[in-house]
């Protein structure tokens, strides 16, 4: 909490431009609504450099209670348009940088300020973001101003229902054209139309009873192989299960407790639990981790089972997604290797 309110402080002091000349055009005098800015609790100064800062960007000193700025009276489609504009301000954002040419041999990268700077080890020019963290951090507030407005919500609720009518009404009006459309088409349903899942977390690509079965399959074949040490002793699979309370009988899919349920509703603490299979940490660093003592044997065995299944089915694509925590710098190079070294490469996974 303190953290939020101090950057919610930072945002609010970079110079203000006029919202209400960007969302209609109107003259920089006209009336807005102000909301003030939530201050720091008396106990944290203002200024503080807190330890989680590794850029050492110092948040401004003169910034509390600045008051943040919505147009006053402004339509609910002049207010999201004010905030597609200021997406559009970050995602097009041009750097100054100079040729090309000159950032493909080593760079080195730094922070300053909050923000990453690119230098060509030899000479060359930093390729810098147009713009600041402070002025990303008020923008950043704005939107998210926008976005709790309640004219907003309602207009976009309105609007949802509309579309949803539009296309029920189009269903209706359209449902046997549609059909015979679809029956025209050679060799072609749902069934062989190629589908893309285009975020699939990699550690949650496997179903429940994927894993069961993985996990009974290498603790009957395989309960002595060496899974970690500790205190400089091997720790084998049968030893880490009977720590655990189960055997190859006793485990079942319930047991296991990595499917979602209604428990993590609006719970992410509980939705990150239930990658830990059984709860156990140590569970997961076994079977779903790259970087373990095993080199990621586990969870390389079942990839390749999952892009075997793909390659089955032929019309079923994915893009699984892999974590980089940025902890270490050697984590890049590190899971290259994983995937190069267990040839996990497959036409079906993009």
């Amino acid at each position: 909490r303190v953290t939020l309110l101090h950057l919610r402080s930072a945002m609010a002091s970079a110079p203000q431009k006029d919202a209400s000349a960007e969302a209609n055009g109107s003259q920089s005098g006209s009336p807005c609504v102000t909301i003030e800015a939530p201050s720091l609790p008396p106990s944290v100064p203002t200024g503080t450099q807190f330890p989680s800062n590794p850029s050492g960007f110092v948040f401004p000193s003169n910034s509390r209670g600045a008051p943040v700025q919505l147009p006053a009276g402004a339509e609910p489609q002049e207010l999201l348009g004010l905030a597609l504009r200021l997406r559009d301000k970050f995602i097009n954002d041009p750097v100054t940088a100079g040729n090309p040419e000159d950032y493909r041999g080593p760079c080195a990268f730094q922070f300053a300020k909050g923000m990453a700077v690119v230098t060509p080890a030899v000479g060359g020019k930093p390729i810098e973001a147009a713009h600041g963290l402070a002025e990303f951090y008020e923008d950043m507030d704005r939107v998210n101003r926008i976005r709790s407005a309640a004219p907003v919500g309602s207009y976009c609720f309105q609007r949802l229902r509309l579309l949803e009518s539009k296309y029920d009404l189009h269903t209706m009006l359209n449902f046997r054209s549609e059909m015979a459309e679809m029956a025209a088409n050679p060799h072609r349903d749902f069934y062989n139309v190629r589908k893309v899942d285009t975020h699939v977390h990699h550690s949650a690509a496997m179903n429940g009873k994927h894993l069961l079965r993985f996990m009974k399959s290498k603790l009957k074949k395989s309960p002595a192989e060496v899974v970690m040490t500790r205190d400089g002793q091997p720790v084998t699979l049968k030893q880490v299960f009977d720590e655990v309370g189960v055997t190859a009988y006793s485990l079942s899919l319930d047991k296991l407790n990595v499917v979602a349920d209604q428990t993590t509703m609006c719970r992410f603490d509980n939705f990150n639990n239930k990658y830990n299979p059984m709860g156990e940490p140590l569970l997961r660093t076994i079977f779903l981790k790259t970087d373990n003592e095993m080199g990621g044997q586990y969870l390389a065995e079942i990839t390749q089972e999952l892009f075997d299944d793909l390659e089955e089915a032929k019309y079923q694509l994915t893009e699984y997604r892999l974590s980089i925590y940025g902890r270490k710098p050697q984590e890049w190079s590190k899971l290259a290797h994983w995937v190069l070294d267990h040839k996990l490469l497959s036409k079906q996974n993009m």
